[in-house]
């Protein structure tokens, strides 16, 4: 859905006087599952902001599912705990 609204703004030219005006827009979407989320909404906005800054970083007229920094951070996270917890040489 948020996928389809950004390329229909991109596909549609503002006419302004004799001219026209290219328009895009970057979207920041949280995952959010009521029955599984004790987030607030003030949790919920930061992660669509964090989500949106990442959006217009990555090339902007996009959209960027915040689900996606989260599991690539946990992702990261997991493999950190995992050399840090190996036992060193010796």
């Amino acid at each position: 859905m948020f996928e389809d609204v950004r390329s229909a703004v991109a596909d549609t030219p503002i006419v302004v006087g004799q001219g026209s005006l290219d328009v895009t827009f970057s979207c920041g979407v949280p995952l959010y599952i009521p029955s599984e989320d004790g987030r607030d909404r003030t949790a919920l906005l930061a992660e669509a902001d964090r989500a949106l800054y990442e959006a217009k970083e990555s090339g902007r007229n996009r959209t960027f599912f915040a689900s996606l920094i989260a599991a690539v951070c946990q992702v990261v996270s997991n493999a950190v705990d995992f050399q840090q917890s190996r036992p060193g040489p010796g």
